[in-house]
């Protein structure tokens, strides 16, 4: 009998010793009070001291709390961590415990951050909440569910606590008390996709102090008009804040790796993080997209297509991520849902060159630039007018270096991976120079390929200009797909000295569509073409200045070519392709300021990729004349638009102006003769050499 006891009592002690010991309330009968508290990373480490409770009212009416006396010098992550082998015991971290609630008083917003460790030290990192009340109690609870199962979660001896996660200018003085441990918090699970509609009920979880409900959309417009979203209330002083959902089937990205959400930031260039997780495997993926747009709608897209065959459990939206305001900031999402296709989506943009934004953290190559000064990411040398931006890219061209030198992006990361689209072709850089020179703009493939750069030239200087760019004719050409590098050639010129270039907010819009236009193109009643400026040109109809001589018609096309600049040209789409099967003459009415004008037509067909393009020189000077492009060697084709450039390869020193007008598709007809061949009043034969 003696024995049974001693075994009953051996086995009562055992059970004792594998549990948690709670709640840690530091009363004198209680817990924590009388444990062997250590402080590290605090300068001097002073120990955490067991005091009278500063507010014993409101939730927490103890006699006594922990206060915890945060260096200046002491690092963010200091803290105090309990006895391995006593204090708390010794637990697994299960569903029944995951849940854990400590109580703080604080007098500022930050991070606290808990852990428990084993007994030979090993640990899953601390998991971090923010407080949002100050100078009065505030419970937190951190949900340390995700790790259940993972390494370093069983045998666990000791509880590690960061009571103020932050850099300081000042000593700063914590209370914490009444340390708990609940049972994990079940609910409703979720589907994707998360539209909240009729018969959704999740489950959720805050995370750092945000404050997530369901509410009505209060803005259905734009990419987002249904009825209920998810309202995220990101704290004052909070880095991020988000929310969990547990799902009722995981998600698997073993082929569709891509998943949208549709936003609403009242700030411009939100980071959202989402974050897709398993706490059976332990294996998290996550990625982060900053919004474009501010109080309005708009779809993101998340491109997981560098993991592997995973499946996740739940999924957590991060609002806000690791930028901080100084106000509380409410956001809103729906439409969280996983779409088909492993192929990575970009390009990533507006780029920016803010701190949260894209652009300034990039991997930037300059190239044939003598010593390749590196890009800077400086202050806005002008933040009034169109651009406002707190920082901008400052590229110096050495008066020694290439015409073409330039900035290129890092292959495989930076832009993301896209194929160039109507959707994208439409490229917006804003420029800062002190003179007028071309930008040029090209895009590669992994391998290099690329199409030729477009180049546009400024037509301000000292001040914010946007220039557009259009690569609308690149459309389904080679090198157009599969694009990861952006290459910019700040000033496409040949320098006397260095020159200083600032550009910013590089931003990707559909192409320009508008009405077409039919040959001949004569500009008269009833004719409203759409049309495309090329390299900085600047184009518009007017009334033909000088309606005299090979063109008296009433408007024409004004075309004027900055200088510097060695040509420029404007893009008409036509509404029925042209047919050169038979038909391979055209002509034109030009007025050119300059004598020997090269005059160049382009017809493309952006659908099959073939171009053909023909150059012809003016020969009279401010006057009319009819000039033609001979295309009889090319073969049965057919072509969607027409571009005509002026001062082709002429660079001029001052802007000029040309005119032209009347383009048309012609069939040649020479005169013929009759025999006899007698050559008498009358007869105008037509004829040709031979050998000389």
């Amino acid at each position: 009998m003696k024995k049974i006891i001693t075994l009953l009592f051996a086995l009562l002690l055992t059970t004792i010793g594998f549990a948690q010991v709670a709640p840690v309330d530091f009363e004198a009968g209680g817990n924590g009070a009388g444990w062997t508290w250590t402080v590290f990373e605090n300068d001097d480490n002073p120990g955490v001291a067991i005091v009278a409770n500063p507010d014993p009212s409101g939730i927490n009416t103890s006699a006594t709390v922990a206060q915890f006396t945060a260096r200046a010098t002491g690092n963010p992550w200091a803290g105090a961590e309990s006895m391995h082998g006593s204090d708390i015991g010794t637990f697994d971290l299960t569903a029944a415990n995951s849940t854990v609630n400590i109580m703080v008083y604080k007098t500022k917003i930050s991070d606290v951050g808990i852990k428990f460790a084993t007994a030979s030290g090993g640990a899953q990192a601390e998991i971090k909440v923010a407080n949002t009340l100050v100078n009065q109690w505030e419970m937190i609870s951190i949900d340390f569910s995700g790790y259940i199962g993972l390494g370093e979660t069983t045998g666990l001896d000791q509880i590690i606590i960061f009571p103020d996660f932050i850099a300081r200018p000042a000593d700063d003085i914590i209370y914490f008390d009444n340390i708990t441990f609940e049972p994990q918090v079940a609910g409703p699970t979720v589907e994707l996709p998360i539209t909240l509609e009729a018969g959704q009920a999740p489950a959720f979880g805050d995370f750092n102090g945000s404050i997530t409900q369901i509410i009505t959309n209060p803005d259905p417009s734009g990419d987002n008009t249904t009825a209920n979203v998810v309202e995220n209330t990101v704290p004052a002083g909070a880095a991020f804040a988000g929310a969990n959902f547990p799902l009722t089937t995981n998600i698997d990205i073993t082929t569709d790796k891509m998943f949208t959400m549709t936003v609403w930031s009242p700030l411009p260039n939100t980071p959202v993080l989402l974050k897709l997780e398993n706490g059976t495997t332990g294996v998290n993926a996550e990625r982060a997209v900053s919004t474009t747009t501010a109080g309005a709608w708009e779809t993101i897209t998340f491109d997981f297509s560098t993991e592997g065959a995973l499946t996740f459990e739940s999924v957590t939206t991060f609002m806000n991520f690791n930028m901080v305001d100084g106000a509380n900031q409410t956001y809103y999402w729906d439409n969280l849902e996983q779409v088909g296709g492993n192929t990575p989506l970009g390009p990533n943009a507006p780029i920016d060159f803010e701190a949260s934004g894209e652009g300034a953290n990039w991997t930037w190559n300059v190239f044939e630039n003598d010593d390749d000064p590196a890009l800077q990411i400086v202050a806005n040398p002008d933040p009034s007018g169109i651009n406002t931006s707190a920082t901008v890219a400052q590229f110096t061209a050495r008066a020694t270096g290439q015409p073409f030198a330039g900035v290129e992006s890092m292959h495989g990361a930076d832009l993301g991976t896209f194929d160039l689209t109507s959707d994208n072709a439409t490229v917006n850089i804003m420029v800062y120079k002190t003179k007028i020179s071309d930008v040029g703009i090209k895009f590669a493939t992994p391998s290099g390929g690329a199409q030729g750069e477009i180049k546009v030239a400024n037509t301000l200087v000292n001040q914010w200009e946007m220039i557009t760019f259009d690569f609308s004719g690149n459309i389904g050409l080679g090198e157009t797909t599969g694009l990861d590098q952006i290459i910019i050639f700040p000033d496409f010129i040949a320098r006397t000295a260095d020159d200083v270039i600032y550009f910013d907010n590089i931003t990707f819009a559909p192409e320009v569509a508008g009405p077409t236009i039919e040959l001949p193109i004569t500009l008269e009643a009833g004719q409203a073409p759409a049309f495309g400026d090329f390299n900085g040109s600047f184009t518009q109809i007017i009334a033909n200045p000088d309606a005299t001589g090979d063109n008296t018609t009433a408007n024409v096309v004004e075309n004027t070519v900055p200088g510097g600049a060695a040509f420029a040209g404007v893009n008409f789409p036509v509404t029925t392709e042209i047919d050169i099967t038979t038909d391979k003459m055209f002509t034109m009415s030009v007025w050119s300021p300059l004598p020997n004008t090269p005059v160049l037509l382009k017809l493309e067909n952006a659908t099959t990729g073939v171009n053909a393009e023909r150059a012809v020189s003016t020969t009279v000077t401010g006057a009319w004349e009819t000039i033609t492009f001979d295309f009889s060697t090319e073969g049965a084709i057919t072509f969607e638009s027409v571009t005509v450039f002026m001062n082709f390869n002429m660079v001029d020193g001052a802007n000029q102006t040309y005119y032209w007008d009347n383009l048309e598709q012609v069939i040649p007809v020479a005169p013929t003769v009759e025999l006899p061949i007698t050559v008498e009043a009358g007869q105008a034969p037509a004829f040709g050499d031979f050998n000389g």
